[in-house]
């Protein structure tokens, strides 16, 4: 039984540190206590566990408009953060975890603030029939996490363009996202902020747990273990290397003829590639080929590697094609 309560509500908007920071938190988690912990990412997209970075989203979009791709240590779908999103997370030992109580923290404090809200299914949560708030869950080693995202004033349209990739581009074995209609919380309560939600959340939290929560600064989760983790979730091999196969398909018709480009990657690391073309220079294909196996996957690092292969019309053409 919960017997103690801790707040954290942290500034970086750095995701690869927010999640380390999480962690750390869950790994550490005292008896009897129930860490509530609220954070903001800078314009992200967070994938889950088990899913495929090139399926969900635009991966080099966001990457080249200063964005960034993480990946969550829970299952669930993609997600797009911005700082019109605030993100929380219950942080407890296993024996503590209580789901229902967890989220009566998040519908309450919605609720107070004059917005109708309801739980659906076993992830969301509902205003006016519009989804402004899922949630995610992991339980390791004694731990468990729940966390979830709450749309304030989240841009839809970056949303709607980071999370779709054209389906005749990428076809692959991923877990596929279901996207719900979605809603900002502005959108019943325009006056409502980033800080006036946080407020309504902590006094939420302290009234549902009947405790007057320790306030935790930067101070406390600083270590050596918070760093560790922060680099394994910004390396290339957590975020992208999961061993999960997908294709790449392209295709055109040029002046000097037609080009099929077919990729099987996994791991995010080019293992197979067929070029196929009715152009009259019968060499080209082995030379892309042999150019593009073992990259990792990326329009830029496959582009490039096809320009170096020659200064021609074909291998313009198709870099040109790739970086797309």
């Amino acid at each position: 039984m919960v017997e103690r309560t801790q707040f954290y509500f942290r500034r970086s908007t750095v995701p690869a540190e927010n999640i380390a920071v999480e962690t750390f938190l869950a790994e550490n988690v005292p008896a009897k206590t129930c860490i509530f912990y609220l954070w903001q990412n800078r314009k992200t997209v967070v994938i889950g566990r088990n899913q495929n970075a090139w399926k969900e989203c635009d991966v080099e979009g966001i990457e080249a408009d200063g964005g960034f791709l993480v990946r969550r240590p829970s299952g669930g779908g993609a997600v797009f953060h911005d700082l019109g999103n605030l993100n929380f997370t219950f942080a407890l030992n296993t024996e503590d975890y209580d789901l229902d109580r967890q989220l009566s923290v998040i519908l309450n404090a919605i609720r107070t603030l004059g917005i109708p809200a309801e739980k659906s299914g076993r992830n969301d949560i509902l205003a006016g029939e519009k989804k402004f708030c899922g949630n995610a869950f992991y339980h390791r080693a004694g731990k468990s996490v729940h966390h979830g995202t709450l749309m304030v004033n989240v841009k839809i349209d970056e949303l709607s363009r980071y999370l779709n990739v054209p389906a005749d581009k990428l076809r692959a074995k991923g877990v596929e996202s279901v996207r719900s209609r979605v809603a900002n919380l502005a959108e019943f309560l325009p006056t409502l902020s980033v800080e006036k939600l946080a407020a309504a959340l902590l006094a939420s939290f302290e009234k549902i747990y009947a405790s007057k929560p320790e306030i935790l600064s930067d101070a406390d989760v600083s270590s050596s273990r918070v760093f560790e983790l922060t680099e394994k979730f910004s390396s290339r091999e957590w975020r992208l290397g999961r061993k999960i196969p997908f294709s790449f398909h392209a295709e055109r018709r040029f002046a000097w003829g037609s080009a099929e480009i077919r990729i099987c990657a996994n791991a995010g690391r080019i293992v197979e590639v067929e070029v196929f073309s009715d152009a009259l220079d019968a060499d080209f294909a082995g030379t892309i080929s042999r150019a593009l196996q073992g990259l990792p996957f990326s329009r830029a690092e496959m582009s490039s590697a096809v320009c170096a292969c020659g200064n021609t019309e074909i291998f313009r053409d198709i870099a040109a094609l790739l970086a797309e």
